[in-house]
């Protein structure tokens, strides 16, 4: 049987208390008048007994006389002669047993309850018999009614009145079990009313100000967590301290917040970020927070609370797991600093290499090309091929550089593509190798850098002279509704990529196979950058056929060619 609820039990104690106190009034009452009743019967026989065995001295005992004293007692007389021998009953039928032997002539009369039927003996003074005079047991049928009625009004009026009573005694709890469920809820606003000075009052007002704590905790919990995801390393570390220091002040309600920091050789001797202080009722009270990075010690946050704010174990909790955020915070700054510093030291490093080199590559390059036109000589040839190699490499390095450091910005123009890269291909110089270039894009511009797309279209067409054998390189430029982006796909019918390698060969310095060809390794890994730094994207596709090869896809940005 499924367990009752509070209400189902509560009833059922009211009309048990209602009921069995009716009923245990009733059966007493009744055994108490129905011994009284027995007890007044008994007597009043036993009475009638003497009276009619006086009167049988001498008189004859038999059927007759038997039948006059029933007349006479209102009851049922049966004569015995003497040992207890049945002589004559004015009810034959009645059975009424032999007299005891205790019932001799000059005792008392013996009263016998036996089946219903009381039965009081009286001796013959003559010594004649015993006359026994019987009569049924008496009842109280009149009060029984009226226990039987008592008893019915009772059962009523608890099943009338009990279950508005069990409401009206669980309706505190159940308001109870409402505000606990919207609590539950995430409502924190949720308050029991607090009506009076008992102890379901008492548990509303302990609940109100558990609800009270538990808001001013999920409040500061909540403005912790705005805090430290404010927290930038780009600001700088005296930045992030102060908003550190500002967001605990709120969050907390700290009448004062100062955060130390320790320097690289950690705390001095000495130092503490326990609260070492006694707590005097009624006064400000001091709580620090380690900032700490694992065993890394960074400084201390010390506060001062007021002394009317309730400061328990989860509030220490919720400040040092802040003091751990914002140790995390103050050393990611730090070395945000000196990657900052590292980065312009290397960004200075390879401007300076770039202009030391560009300046003497341009002089070897244009005295080699003169010298090669007046005496045809290749090994002149070989020297400006490699001048051009050493610039592009420069080039791609400081191209690297800036994209590193986020300095690069496009100059967006529109421009269509397919005529760009039919002259990125001619300025190869490779017109001998087959070549193809489908325009499936008509109506539509790019809108990107135009000199940084011809870069990527030149790092895609060369990567594709090298390795792509023999095979035709196709060139497709289409449109991808859906964004709208137009894309650019290079596909040549090499030995193609392995699938695991489809994001290796985007890195820097990665050649593949491993060893192969004699590039740098950084023409697609700064093709990619420049693709993304205009808003664009460029990655390697399958073939979608049997022919195999590599396809390399360039989406930018698109724009329509406005009708006027």
């Amino acid at each position: 049987m499924r367990r009752l609820s509070l209400q189902g039990r509560l009833l059922a104690a009211l009309i048990a208390a209602g009921i069995v106190p009716v009923v245990a009034f009733a059966a007493l009452t009744f055994l108490l008048v129905g011994g009284a009743l027995s007890s007044r019967q008994a007597d009043d026989l036993a009475a009638i007994s003497r009276l009619a065995a006086n009167q049988l001295v001498g008189a004859p005992l038999d059927a007759a006389t038997a039948l006059r004293l029933a007349e006479t007692t209102a009851g049922d007389a049966t004569l015995f002669g003497p040992g207890g021998v049945f002589l004559a009953s004015s009810d034959p039928d009645l059975g009424v047993p032999a007299p005891p032997d205790a019932v001799q002539p000059g005792s008392e009369p013996v009263v016998v309850t036996r089946a219903g039927l009381v039965t009081a003996y009286a001796a013959i003074p003559s010594g004649a018999g015993v006359v026994a005079i019987s009569q049924p047991q008496a009842t109280a049928p009149a009060l029984a009614v009226a226990l039987l009625a008592t008893l019915t009004v009772g059962v009523v009026l608890a099943l009338a009145f009990g279950p508005a009573l069990s409401r009206t005694l669980v309706s505190p709890l159940t308001r109870m079990t409402a505000t606990l469920d919207r609590l539950q809820a995430g409502d924190l606003s949720a308050r029991l009313p607090v009506t009076g000075d008992d102890e379901v009052s008492r548990l509303a007002a302990s609940h109100n100000r558990l609800a009270d704590a538990l808001a001013a905790r999920n409040r500061s919990l909540a403005l912790v967590s705005h805090a430290v995801a404010s927290l930038s390393p780009r600001d700088g570390v005296a930045a992030l301290v102060a908003t550190a220091e500002g967001a605990a002040a709120e969050a907390f309600g700290f009448t004062s917040v100062r955060v130390r920091l320790f320097g690289p050789d950690g705390p001095p001797p000495g130092a503490t970020d326990a609260d070492t202080g006694e707590r005097v009722p009624g006064e400000a009270f001091e709580v620090t927070a380690p900032l700490a990075v694992g065993e890394d010690r960074v400084g201390v946050l010390v506060a001062t609370q007021v002394p009317t704010r309730e400061w328990g174990e989860a509030d220490e909790d919720l400040l040092h797991i802040f003091g751990v955020q914002l140790g995390a915070a103050v050393r990611n700054a730090e070395l945000f600093d000196a990657v900052e510093g590292l980065a312009e030291l290397k960004a200075e490093f390879l401007r300076g290499v770039s202009h030391n080199l560009q300046t003497p590559l341009t002089s070897i390059r244009a005295f080699a090309t003169q010298l090669a036109t007046e005496t045809g000589d290749r090994r002149l040839g070989i020297i400006v091929e490699q001048s051009d190699r050493l610039s592009r490499l420069v080039s791609q390095l400081l191209t690297v550089s800036k994209l590193e450091a986020g300095t690069l910005r496009p100059e967006v123009d529109v421009f269509a593509l397919p005529p760009l890269v039919q002259r990125v291909w001619e300025s190869l110089g490779r017109g001998e190798h087959a070549f193809t270039l489908r325009d499936e894009a008509t109506g539509w511009l790019a809108a990107a850098d135009r000199d940084w797309v011809e870069q990527i279209v030149w790092a895609l067409l060369d990567n594709a002279l090298k390795y792509g054998g023999e095979g035709t390189i196709e060139v497709t430029v289409a449109l991808d509704p859906a964004a709208p982006t137009l894309v650019t796909t290079v596909r040549d019918h090499g030995p193609g990529i392995a699938h695991e390698d489809h994001e290796r060969v985007f890195e820097r310095f990665t050649r593949l196979p491993a060893g192969s060809g004699d590039g740098s390794g950084l023409g697609l890994s700064v093709a990619r950058g420049l693709a993304e730094a205009m808003g664009g994207r460029l990655e390697t596709v399958p073939p979608g056929d049997e022919d195999g090869g590599t396809v390399f896809a360039l989406r930018l940005p698109a724009e329509r060619i406005e009708e006027g």
